[in-house]
Parts: structure tokens; sequence; C-alpha cells
């Protein structure tokens, strides 16, 4: 992108790391295109040249700039100190970026890397947003909140943790999404997989880098689930096998099917991350999460499965052995009134029109509209 049209840039994002915290805000930007609220040379992204960010906002004809970005850890290491160097770094090149285009709006996405852009946007009078998309609150969401001008959230219970203060708007807006999740069509559904079955649809979604746990469950149970359903399985690329079975559909990962896949899907299995139970929810499907445990995150898909069980949107198991998830899977057959009460109390959980919603939000927030 040429230096005249960035120079237009009126609103910057930031968000890294995970594919959680770059299609959400892409989301957002479909809206304000959309709407006519911003046009494409108008909008720029603050992330890492390192991290997924870079690829993805680029191959979208975003402007994209790149600043150091340095890991906030909980725990003793002496990566903590180098990565001192790399967030003062992060502070004194978004400093630089904002104060060369002076955007009217930052909008972050979470992960690390947008806490030196949110920290120089309150140095420099820019609104600064930060959106949290789990039930808890991220380390750099808090940190975030210091700064900011708002902080959104998925969940009412979430806007409830922020701490407030003099000139902080809180506002609970769900998690954007892409909106072509909703436009899925059955029929393509069912060709992509190559048949249509005589058995209910398992959708097992085992992420883009393949969930361990999840596949190996799958695999563990094969033959006996495929005795009550088709199970279709996004396995991620490390994980990929081949197997021949009459009643099981593989692949590394699922693109532009994943929609028309949602639709034909009677149950899916996944993890509890933000971006893919709220999906979930909006396409109205029953899940069982697999969320992953503390011992390895910080045990926000644990609080993000449980909330969604309390609402009666999803149905969970915490590192659950083969012969229980098996008894649980097994649990739904036949019990189509079970799956379809789930199904409803997730649709009415989740809003479906987040990314409209904080678009409009944005559109409010730039001068002159």
């Amino acid at each position: 992108m040429s230096r005249k049209q960035s120079k237009n840039i009126k609103i910057f994002f930031t968000g890294g790391g995970t594919g959680g915290h770059v299609y959400p805000g892409l989301a957002v930007i479909d809206s304000l295109l959309e709407k006519g609220i911003c046009k494409i040379d108008e909008i720029g992204w603050i992330g890492n040249k390192h991290g997924i960010e870079k690829k993805i906002v680029e191959s979208r004809g975003i402007a994209f700039f790149s600043i150091p970005a340095g890991k906030l850890r909980r725990y003793f290491s002496l990566k903590n100190f180098i990565d001192i160097f790399k967030v003062l770094g992060g502070v004194i090149k978004s400093y630089f970026i904002l104060l060369r285009f002076k955007p009217e709006i930052l909008f972050s996405k979470g992960g690390f890397v947008t806490v030196p852009p949110i920290f120089c946007s309150k140095l420099l009078k820019i609104t600064g947003i930060t959106h949290e998309s789990d039930t808890s609150l991220g380390l750099a969401t808090r940190i975030n909140s210091k700064f900011a001008s708002c902080v959104m959230t998925a969940y009412e219970s979430t806007a409830e943790k922020v701490v407030k203060r003099p000139g902080l708007e809180v506002v609970v807006s769900g998690n954007p999404v892409r909106r072509e999740i909703l436009l899925g069509d059955a029929g393509k559904g069912y060709e992509f997989i190559g048949r249509k079955p005589g058995k209910k649809i398992m959708l097992v979604l085992g992420g883009s880098l393949g969930a361990v746990q999840v596949n190996q469950l799958i695999h563990d149970n094969l033959d006996q689930l495929c005795q009550n359903w088709f199970v279709v399985h996004q396995t991620g690329d490390k994980n990929f096998k081949e197997i021949a079975h009459p009643n099981y559909f593989a692949a590394p990962f699922f693109y532009k099917e994943l929609a028309d896949l949602y639709a034909i899907a009677d149950l899916v299995v996944s993890r509890a991350g933000a971006g893919t139970i709220w999906e979930n929810a909006i396409c109205g499907k029953p899940a069982l999460l697999i969320p992953l445990g503390s011992k390895n995150s910080r045990g926000d898909q644990v609080l993000n499965a449980q909330l969604f069980y309390d609402n009666g949107a999803a149905d969970y198991l915490l590192e659950p052995s083969a012969q229980e998830f098996l008894e649980k899977v097994d649990s739904y057959v036949g019990e189509d009134s079970l799956l379809d009460k789930m199904a409803l109390a997730a649709g009415e959980f989740c809003r479906r029109d987040s990314s409209d919603f904080i678009a409009e939000y944005l559109g409010s927030e730039l001068k002159g509209v």
C-alpha cells in the first residue's frame, strides 16, 4: 500500500499470536467496509511480522505494520528479562506509527502484541478500545484496560469483572465472527464429504494446529463412534492420518466449506476456545466441549465451557478418558429432544450481530460520523 494511501488511516487494529486474535478483527473490518464506515485504505493493522497475523492481514489488502512483541509470562523465566526489551521496542515503534498516521481509533483484539499500541494510544489521546472474547479477563486485557477508553466483552459476567475507573466505558458486545459462517449450504456440505449419510453427523474440530487430546479421543473410539455417527473430523496438519472407514471423513483443515459442514452437523465436538464456541452457538448447534485444562493454559477454556453448560448451550467433559468420552457421546443417541434443547439454548445465548454492533460503535467514535 502506498505512502499516500496509508496516510488516510482512520482506524488501526492490533492483535496477533493466534487466529482467535485475528479473524474476529477481520470480521469487524468486513462490517466496516460493508456499511461504508471506512474504506480499505483507511484501515491499518499493528502486529508482529513473525506471528500468524502478518500473512492473514496482508492477504486481505490491509496495511500491516510490524512491532517487536514480548510475551508477558506469569512465571519465572529468563526469557522475561529478554522480553522486557522487546516490549520497550514495541512501545517505541508503536508510538511513532501512531504519531505518524494519527488514527482516530485503535481497536485491540487480543494478544501480547496489543499492549504497546494501547499504551501509546493513551499517550497520544487516541481512542483505544480493547476486546475480550473469553469469560475471564486475560492478562493483556487487564493491562490494556488501564489505558484504553473502552473495554468490550463478550459476556455480561465478564464486564462485571472489569476494574472501573473514571473515563473508562465498558460495553457488552458479544464476539465478532465471520458472517459467512451463517450462510452454509447443506447440499454443498454433503457433496464435500461425498454423500448423504444415513446416520447423524458429528463434526469434530481439532483446531488448525490440531488438539491432540480431541484427536486421540476420536481415533481411540473410531469403530464404536461410527456405529451410531458419521464422523467429520478436522485433525490439524500435524495430526492428519489417512484412515479408510465407511463412516469417517477427515481433513487437516476446513476452510470455506466449514459453514457448509455446520449446516449438516447434528453435534459439534471441539475445544472451548472463544471463537469456536461462539460460532457453534450462533449456528444453533449442540456441542460437546473438551476444554484445554489449567495445566496447559490459564484455564479460560474451562470457564468458557462452564458458562455455556450453565446456560444449557453446551455439554462438556474435562480431561475425559476414552471410555468417558464414548459413554457421553453414546448418551446422545436417540435423544433428539436433548440435542434440540441444547441447540435452541445455544442460539439464544449468543448474539449474531456482534461484528455489526462493534463496527457501528467504531463508526460513532469517528469524527464527523
